[in-house]
């Protein structure tokens, strides 16, 4: 619930502390207003899958989660208006997301975004990635 107080980031770190097996799912919907999605998104929350169906600034997010889940993020859902900036954020958070295993963009992305999944997400077994606009549902590919 948005509404509630977030744990604060020292609690996140003492819970990983005594749990390190701990995963958190996180799915950010349209209603929930910026400054929401920035108490939810903390540093030390062990998020293995983000789910961002946001209906404002989904870049910084994106960001957010490349700097700070890097070592637990293995499925990614986005669901946002193309633009050369969220390009430039998936590039940086494939580099980043080695542990990744499943992306999903629901938006047109360029060539280097899924070159960039290719080449440094070598667990990424399924991924929908769309270079060009087709008749929904997009279908994600799996990978050989």
């Amino acid at each position: 619930d948005a509404r509630a107080s977030p744990l604060p980031n020292e609690a996140w770190v003492a819970l990983r502390r005594r749990h390190p097996g701990l995963a958190v799912e996180l799915e950010l919907e349209p209603a929930l207003p910026a400054e929401s999605v920035t108490r939810v998104l903390q540093p030390a929350v062990p998020v293995a899958a983000l789910r961002l169906n946001l209906s404002g600034d989904t870049v910084g997010p994106v960001r957010f989660a490349a700097h700070h889940y890097a070592a637990t993020l293995c499925a990614l859902e986005v669901r946002a208006a193309a633009s050369a900036e969220l390009n430039a954020a998936l590039e940086e958070l494939a580099a980043r997301c080695a542990a990744l295993r499943e992306v999903h963009c629901f938006c047109v992305v360029s060539h280097s975004v899924l070159d960039a999944f290719r080449a440094h997400c070598p667990r990424l077994r399924t991924y929908t990635l769309k270079l060009t606009r087709e008749p929904h549902p997009w279908r994600p590919t799996l990978v050989a």
